[in-house]
């Protein structure tokens, strides 16, 4: 027949690279997929926690204080993630719960210690 070739089975070093090919691709994927997740924050700010600031000890000398939050989340998920997003899931976790508290304002008791972090919640005017 014209124009038809006629297709044989892969040879060795042919079906070699293939399983190369299959292997690189797999491998890409994962990575592609891995860089994408590093970016995402896995915590959604509720409605009520939209309106927590943030504030220092100064900023709620005329607050009234309400408790403590302890926020913990996941700094490592297959690979080490950012510090950024780290410290920004804490942040939203923290005012969650400062919202159910009746708080709107947040004052960090200290710096982040890995993925945890405790913050004073106050209830401002």
């Amino acid at each position: 027949m014209e124009g038809y070739q006629a297709v044989t089975p892969l040879s060795g070093n042919t079906a070699a690279l293939a399983a190369m090919a299959l292997k690189l691709r797999t491998a890409t994927a994962g990575l592609a997929c891995a860089l994408l997740l590093q970016g995402c924050v896995w915590v959604r700010l509720s409605d009520e926690a939209a309106q927590v600031r943030q504030a220092s000890a100064e900023d709620v000398r005329q607050c009234q204080a309400v408790g403590t939050v302890n926020a913990h989340t996941l700094n490592r998920v297959v690979f080490q993630r950012s510090r950024a997003k780290v410290q920004e899931e804490l942040i939203v976790l923290a005012s969650n719960e400062a919202a159910g508290l009746g708080g709107n304002r947040l004052v960090p008791k200290g710096p982040p210690d890995g993925a945890e972090q405790a913050f004073r919640v106050y209830h401002c005017p």
